[in-house]
């Protein structure tokens, strides 16, 4: 892939993030209570490869007006912050952690629920960036248009996407 493609698959994925968002917040003024933002925000990345899909929708989500920063501490390799969300008052941890050189994994859950690895069965994104050998097998993969049916999708059903 060239690198004007790269940039348009990127602002593709930009675009879906945006619309994803604005319709959870026009909807209830914050992605914070949707099951579908609650996973893919906060699930694990591989150690060799990170989802661009959920890098992009957690960095979007933590520029939206309803977020703000309450408290934030660098490490040598990545950074850990806390926001408040002041549409309904949830607490969230960012970590952004540089697992290759420039390349980082970027996760936004909610403080004190379950781990939103369990919320769904293994589900990511086919816009993957990864270290040859590392590459997550065994996953289901998304495509960007299945991402935005599944963030959208008003029945939750973890089986449609087995």
């Amino acid at each position: 892939m060239g690198i004007d493609a790269a940039m348009r698959r990127l602002e593709l994925v930009r675009k879906s993030v945006d619309l994803v968002l604005g319709r959870y917040t026009a909807e209830r003024g914050c992605p914070c209570d949707y099951r579908q933002f609650v996973y893919w925000a906060g699930k694990n990345q591989g150690p060799g490869w990170h989802d661009t899909v959920q890098n992009f929708l957690v960095k979007a989500t933590l520029e939206l007006d309803c977020f703000e920063k309450t408290d934030c501490q660098s490490g040598k390799w990545g950074y850990e912050g806390s926001w408040f969300c002041r549409n309904c008052g949830a607490l969230w941890s960012h970590i952004s952690l540089e697992w290759r050189m420039l390349a980082f994994h970027e996760r936004l859950f909610r403080l004190g629920e379950e781990d939103p690895d369990s919320l769904y069965d293994g589900m990511i994104s086919m816009d993957v960036a990864a270290t040859v050998g590392h590459e997550p097998n065994g996953l289901k993969r998304l495509s960007l248009e299945q991402w935005v049916e599944f963030m959208l999708d008003r029945n939750d059903s973890p089986e449609k996407w087995d």
